[in-house]
C-alpha cells in the first residue's frame, strides 16, 4: 500500500506553461486513480459506520 503514497510525477510542458501530474493511473497494474486512494485512506482509518 506505500505505492499509494508515492505515485509518480510528471512534468509536461503546453502553451508556454509548465504544469506537474500526479500520475495515480501508474500506482498499480489493478488498481489505480482516485479509488485507490480512496480505499487507502479507510484502509489507514476506521470505516464509516
Amino acid at each position: 500500500m506505500q505505492n499509494i503514497i508515492n505515485s509518480p510525477i510528471e512534468s509536461i510542458q503546453f502553451q508556454n506553461q509548465s504544469f506537474l501530474i500526479k500520475r495515480d493511473d501508474l500506482l498499480h497494474k489493478d488498481f489505480t486513480g482516485n479509488k485507490a486512494r480512496k480505499f487507502y485512506y479507510f484502509f489507514k482509518n476506521d470505516f464509516p459506520d
